[in-house]
């Protein structure tokens, strides 16, 4: 494994108290929206793939660029990209799928079926999913590339994902190592530092319990002091974390 890195593509300023599902204040917290590349022996994987302009617009996000465009930035195309890990179906961890033609996408089983069940005609159920994102999760299963994980799993040598729900059914870490150094994308299982901390999920659930046992299972893995967690929408890691060069804005960042 040589690398990997978080890529911007959009970020807003929300209260303390949006991202918890009880207490907090109105201190105004970075929340950005990212996804991740792994550079390793094999090729390249993308820890979830980000989402378009488009869904940007619905949910008032600031939109600084497409996911090709971030790729871009480091001189690689989709059609380079061989694997991505969807952490969950949420449209903005599976908004731009039809970008990379050539990856297989692994997905757990237990998302999946909740994503194309019944229980989609509540919307409460239904509000985190784009129908397009769906739409393109069957292509890419009609073209024998989705694979579909039925617990953890090595997706890659160094690369793991390990399944913990709560914030939907089958919510996945992704652990990357290199050497003897973790990295834990937490994905959705926690948005932002301080649902680790403070064990509070954020307020759009699946599972109180398994929440809290998710939060449990990264503060044990953060003991290491070899290992960081990093949540999936924590703009402190944006600007704590060290810029590629040459790229404006700190947009990509190197966290391993």
């Amino acid at each position: 494994m040589t690398g990997l890195y978080q890529l911007a593509v959009g970020s807003k300023t929300v209260p303390l108290s949006s991202c918890l599902l009880r207490g907090g204040d109105d201190q105004p917290v970075d929340f950005g929206y990212s996804f991740w590349l792994v550079d390793h022996a094999g090729g390249l994987l993308l820890v979830d793939c980000g989402f378009r302009e488009a869904a940007a617009a619905r949910k008032s996000i600031r939109y600084e660029r497409t996911p090709l465009e971030a790729l871009a930035l480091l001189g690689i195309g989709g059609a380079e990209i061989d694997g991505i890990v969807l952490t969950h179906l949420h449209f903005d961890h599976a908004g731009a799928l039809p970008d990379f033609p050539n990856a297989r996408v692994y997905v757990q089983a237990r998302d999946l079926e909740y994503f194309t069940g019944p229980l989609m005609r509540f919307p409460l159920c239904a509000s985190g999913i784009d129908a397009d994102d769906m739409t393109a999760v069957e292509r890419i299963r009609g073209d024998g590339r989705l694979e579909v994980l039925a617990g953890d799993a090595e997706i890659v040598p160094g690369v793991r994902a390990q399944v913990v729900g709560g914030h939907t059914p089958g919510s996945q870490l992704v652990s990357v190592r290199r050497g003897d150094r973790r990295v834990v994308l937490a994905g959705d299982a926690a948005h932002i530092q301080a649902n680790i901390t403070l064990g509070v999920p954020y307020p759009v659930l699946h599972s109180v319990p398994d929440s809290c046992l998710g939060f449990e299972a990264m503060r044990e893995m953060a003991r290491d002091d070899r290992t960081v967690v990093i949540p999936g929408h924590d703009g402190a890691v944006r600007r704590d974390s060290t810029p590629v060069s040459d790229v404006p804005g700190r947009s990509v960042v190197e966290l391993l």
